[in-house]
């Protein structure tokens, strides 16, 4: 799930300038619109433990991918920033409700003795997709 974070920040990154232009948006909405995700991916990786207590992981994932397909959906009709942040935000639970079920689920479905190195694994390809980010790039 950790997947979902890097493909939002990647179509984002190219997205945001067509948006800018076309939904009118300041600099600081700008800002707003692309920086809320991280932020409400938090909350929701919070939250997750509550939903995974009453639905399970199964469910929990499927609505962590259901959040994030509508949320970008909202994204990709949005009409102006209030439209757009709305659409961040939802997407922004999903992932960070992914973020937290998928090592659980990982978990969960392992054979007994292979979870812990397998969670690892999923734990360790997101921190090393991550690690490219320090490095600064002048990719445009």
């Amino acid at each position: 799930m950790a997947v979902m974070l890097g493909y939002d920040i990647g179509v984002m990154a190219g997205a945001i300038i067509l948006m800018q232009k076309e939904l009118g948006l300041s600099t600081p909405e700008k800002e707003v619109a692309l920086g809320c995700l991280n932020f409400v991916s938090g909350l929701g990786a919070i939250l997750t433990s509550e939903l995974n207590e009453y639905m399970g992981s199964p469910k929990s994932m499927a609505w962590c991918l259901g959040l994030y397909v509508l949320g970008m959906a909202n994204v990709a009709l949005a009409d102006g920033i209030k439209s757009l942040l709305f659409g961040r935000v939802v997407t922004g639970l999903g992932v960070g409700i992914g973020i937290a079920v998928c090592p659980q689920y990982i978990a969960e479905i392992s054979p007994t003795g292979a979870g812990a190195p397998r969670t690892r694994v999923c734990v360790l390809y997101a921190t090393i997709r991550n690690s490219h980010r320090a490095i600064p790039f002048a990719w445009r």
